[in-house]
């Protein structure tokens, strides 16, 4: 009988160690993964995301007729565009904007612009523009086309502004500020 009851837990015991161990083993970790950075330095992943931002210009100033006599008016223009960055980490871009213009007592205008800009990112930052606009609209009571070409620098815009009709071509000089600033930069 002793040696029926050690055969039986010998025989117990090979039944165990063929069915393993209760405890799960230590899994193997994977080896670990290679990472490409794809910027020229860190700096490149603290810049905004944004390529393109939203602009609205709202501008008061002066407008002249380049006519030798004391033609001088107020003017206000409303304008709303797109600034699109030539890449993330890009200052220059392409300005593109259309709106309203208004010459006290003379001009209703329609006006859409395409340009070149640069502007670092920021809320206060530089802001440097060329812009060619076309222009349509009432001008001394006459339907007339012409071009607008702006520079603006900052929160200020020059331009030379021609207009044609029938009978003689009208030069003007528009000297503005924008009011309070151009938004939608960063």
């Amino acid at each position: 009988m002793r040696i029926a009851l050690i055969a039986w837990l010998v025989a117990l015991a090979n039944a165990r160690a063929d069915a393993g161990s209760f405890e799960l083993s230590e899994p193997a970790a994977p080896p670990p993964r290679e990472i490409v950075e794809q910027g020229g330095e860190p700096v490149y992943y603290r810049l905004p995301p944004q390529t393109v931002h939203w602009i609205s210009r709202s501008a008061l100033g002066l407008h002249s007729r380049m006519t030798g006599e004391n033609d001088h008016a107020f003017t206000l223009d409303a304008l709303l565009g797109r600034l699109i960055r030539f890449g993330r980490p890009s200052s220059y871009g392409l300005w593109i904007e259309g709106g309203y213009s208004y010459v006290m007592g003379r001009e209703h205008l329609a006006v859409f612009g395409i340009g070149l800009a640069q502007s670092k990112p920021g809320f206060v930052s530089t802001k440097f523009a060329i812009i060619p606009h076309l222009i349509a609209g009432r001008i001394d009571d006459e339907m007339r086309t012409g071009v607008r070409t702006s520079l603006i620098i900052a929160n200020f815009e020059i331009a030379h502004q021609i207009a044609f009709s029938a009978d003689r071509p009208i030069h003007e000089l528009h000297l503005v500020m924008t009011f309070p600033f151009v938004s939608g930069l960063r």
